[in-house]
């Protein structure tokens, strides 16, 4: 639901193009949907609350563990 263009401008704030053109955020469910097969590289940098069990989970339920390594 996040707005993934509301912040991006080219000319230091005085217009923002892609604000409220629909652009969002994909769910770590939908990316791993869109980009099967290919080889991820995932850092997980959030330590509390922690998400390493769900992000795992998540990549194991799309059969995409063998395509990732997690730092």
């Amino acid at each position: 639901r996040l707005d993934a263009g509301y912040r991006f401008t080219r000319d230091g704030g005085q217009t923002y193009p892609w604000r409220g053109r629909g652009l969002t955020i994909p769910t770590l469910d939908e990316a791993l949907e869109l980009l099967r097969d290919v080889p991820l590289s995932v850092e997980i940098k959030q330590r509390q609350p922690a998400i390493v069990a769900r992000v795992v989970e998540r990549f194991r339920a799309h059969g995409a563990l063998d395509h990732a390594v997690f730092a």
